[in-house]
């Protein structure tokens, strides 16, 4: 029984990493998506990983529980990536509109 949960639980972190690609694809597709995302709630779910990736690596060490810890981490991060570049193409949107009207 604890081989199946600790399988289960290896292949649900990978299935739950998996989740944030769609996540990503609209982001990068559709900058103006960012909009409709939290910057805290990502912001505050990247801490909260950052905390359980140290504690599996320093605490826990327990290798299937870090690399699970660490691959939520990163795809935090890549999100957070995203939304930075997205709101970074909008803000570089406005200021060449802005330039063209004035010049």
């Amino acid at each position: 029984m604890i081989e199946i949960l600790t399988a289960s639980y290896g292949l649900g972190g990978i299935i739950a990493a998996l989740f944030h690609i769609p996540q990503l694809l609209r982001l990068w597709r559709t900058p103006e998506a960012v909009h409709a995302l939290s910057l805290v709630s990502w912001l505050g779910w990247f801490l909260v990983s950052c905390n359980s990736t140290a504690y599996a690596a320093l605490v826990n060490r327990d290798p299937v529980f870090l690399a699970l810890c660490a691959l939520n981490l990163a795809c935090q991060a890549a999100v957070l990536v995203c939304m930075a570049r997205a709101y970074l193409v909008l803000w570089q949107g406005r200021r060449t509109i802005g330039h063209g009207a004035v010049g």
